[in-house]
């Protein structure tokens, strides 16, 4: 076990507590839920130890006094121990070895949170570090972030890059913006099998970039995301190309996706004007973003996107927590109990123009320019609809970036056939899970 910030606790009566991102992954994959529990953590930490009002989760009538401490737990292939400075409310960052591991820390201490959305749904042993028996803090990620932006008004504007990942970013903006232009950044994930966006979003953003560029002669564009075109032009920069696993892996020993996820956002937190889709990578951006910078401004999303109800909890009666919908059902004005999305992340930097803007439903390319005229104070920008045209250079290039996808799969195959010698293994339990093969 490895631990930074230890402190000796004098207050016997404060609870110790435990936290740890939710999903146990490889150093390869990362997903924005294993970073979304730091803001609730923090709210945790503010009404127990700061403003002193103390913790209510009235879902289960529980409440607890401060003080508190509040352990972040890790594993060796995505280390966010190495990644940040470790804030004021967090009392240690621990390192696990493995999983029996992290299951004999979490057991000396008085609360494990619970970081699903809420408690119906998934189990809470699938919470990566929880072992049976602790007692268990539910904070509802997304109930506890409407708090934390709503009635404390927090964001991660505290949880930094540790120093050797800042400088690299710090280097990464050099060579992407020489000229140190204002930048604009515009993210398309394209494929998102959650179907969070208009179905022809790939080909919405094109056309955004071309009047982006069109309307800002000054600023450096850069994209983020899988479904872009490839275009040779001065002003458009790809940020894969400086921020991707082989670079990485070459400057730092502890590299990972989740590495690269968090440059990434981080570069994002410092543009001038950010455009994206819906994921926990934007609203990520959201909560890390200064006050003083102008708001993030979603594109392209769907049309149950900004309902608040979650449409997989939904179709999925397993997903159900029925102490939540008893609550809810009592309780039809507690609005931080009517969300099953952080989605409220993306009109909190200036609700009275952008909460009507995502509400507005369907988005185009018209709206976003109109939104962003507002934002930034500059002279609205007459849309032209249409994207930039491509050679034939730049259509192979493009058509070969989304072959992509294609060889990720046939290089995870061969690991784990040839390398992990885990494929025989994985089918199997595929199998027997599919068909319930005792």
């Amino acid at each position: 076990m490895w631990c930074l910030g230890s402190s000796t606790i004098q207050n016997m009566a404060m609870n110790r507590i435990i936290n740890s991102p939710v999903f146990y992954q490889i150093r390869q994959f990362f997903t924005g839920d294993n970073v979304a529990h730091y803001l609730p953590a923090k709210y945790l930490w503010s009404v127990c130890n700061d403003i002193k009002t103390g913790f209510s989760q009235p879902v289960y009538d529980f409440k607890m006094d401060g003080p508190i401490s509040l352990d972040f737990l890790f594993y060796p292939e995505q280390p966010h121990h190495k990644y940040f400075q470790k804030p004021a409310w967090i009392n240690n960052f621990i390192l696990a070895k493995d999983t029996a591991e992290a299951h004999r820390i979490s057991s000396n201490y008085n609360y494990f949170i619970q970081n699903y959305r809420n408690r119906g749904v998934k189990p809470l042993e699938l919470n990566w570090g929880y072992v049976e028996g602790i007692p268990v803090l539910d904070l509802y990620v997304t109930t506890y972030t409407y708090k934390a932006v709503y009635e404390q008004r927090l964001s991660l504007d505290d949880l930094i890059l540790a120093n050797e990942y800042g400088d690299y970013l710090q280097s990464v903006k050099t060579a992407v913006n020489p000229e140190q232009r204002p930048v604009i950044v515009l993210h398309c994930r394209g494929n998102d099998r959650w179907r969070r966006h208009l179905p022809n979003t790939s080909e919405l953003s094109e056309v955004l970039l071309h009047n982006l560029l069109d309307a800002y002669p000054d600023h450096q564009v850069v994209l983020l995301g899988e479904a872009w075109r490839y275009h040779r032009h001065p002003r458009i920069k790809y940020l894969e190309k400086h921020l991707n696993l082989h670079r990485l892996s070459k400057n730092f020993e502890d590299y990972s996706a989740c590495l690269q996820f968090l440059l990434a956002a981080y570069y994002c937190r410092d543009a001038d004007f950010v455009f994206g889709g819906i994921s926990g990578f934007t609203q990520f951006i959201e909560m890390i973003r200064p006050r003083e910078k102008m708001p993030f401004i979603p594109i392209f999303w769907g049309s149950k996107t900004f309902t608040g109800r979650c449409t997989i909890a939904e179709m999925a009666t397993d997903w159900r927590c029925l102490e939540l919908e008893a609550y809810r059902t009592a309780h039809p004005n507690d609005e931080a109990f009517h969300h099953d999305t952080t989605h409220f992340l993306y009109y909190s930097g200036n609700e009275f123009l952008l909460k009507p803007y995502c509400f507005d439903y369907p988005n185009s390319v018209d709206k976003v320019l109109a939104i962003l005229s507002r934002l930034s104070g500059s002279k609205k920008h007459q849309g032209e609809m249409k994207s930039i045209a491509q050679d034939a250079g730049e259509v192979l290039v493009t058509n070969a970036w989304r072959l992509k996808p294609l060889f990720w799969l046939l290089r995870r195959i061969w690991q784990i056939t040839f390398v992990e010698g885990t494929l025989l293994a994985r089918l199997r339990f595929i199998v027997i899970n599919r068909f319930k093969i005792v």
